[in-house]
């Protein structure tokens, strides 16, 4: 078996098989399937080099090496993978796949369909929103205020008309 290094260009699906356009280093061009490694698929952008190996040194019988895969895989992206489970890296993202849930880091900004469970503390720097209600199993403390619309607990008085209090028209800040 004798093996040459060649450039591999965008890998495409072709009658089941995984096929990448091949460029010889001595300047021929032909299609040639890629073996691929279970758990592993890239894709990348642009000319890879890799080995093609020559099945029983017949120069018409060969394979490339990797990149590949048996997952299909996107332009410029690498997949690991193990049963349904995938982990896919991109220059700007990671996304994580399990059992049907995603974890996605893209462009700055961490998306998940999962529960988020910590054994740490959680800081952050930025405001904190939610479309859901928030609950709480011990108390919930601030030495800043807190508000509801334009109304502050630190100031907010209540004023009065009823006999309560002779001589005073507003309640005190709460303390």
């Amino acid at each position: 078996m004798s093996s040459r290094r060649i450039e591999l260009d965008e890998l495409k699906k072709e009658d089941g098989k995984v096929v990448g356009a091949a460029n010889g280093l001595a300047g021929e061009d032909f299609d040639t399937e890629i073996y691929q490694i279970y758990g592993l698929s890239v894709n990348p952008k642009g000319k890879n080099e890799s080995v093609l190996i020559e099945i029983n040194g017949d120069p018409d019988n060969f394979v490339a090496l990797p990149p590949g895969g048996h997952k299909d895989t996107e332009v410029g992206t690498t997949t690991l993978y193990y049963g349904d489970t995938e982990i896919i890296l991109s220059e700007n993202t990671i996304k994580i796949n399990v059992d049907g849930n995603f974890l996605n880091i893209e462009n700055g900004v961490l998306k998940t369909d999962l529960d988020i469970e910590t054994s740490g503390g959680i800081t952050a720097q930025k405001d904190i929103s939610t479309n859901a209600g928030v609950k709480a199993k011990e108390d919930i403390t601030t030495d800043a205020d807190v508000k509801a619309g334009s109304i502050s607990l630190k100031t907010h008085t209540h004023s009065y008309s009823w006999g309560h209090y002779p001589g005073a028209s507003n309640t005190g800040t709460p303390s």
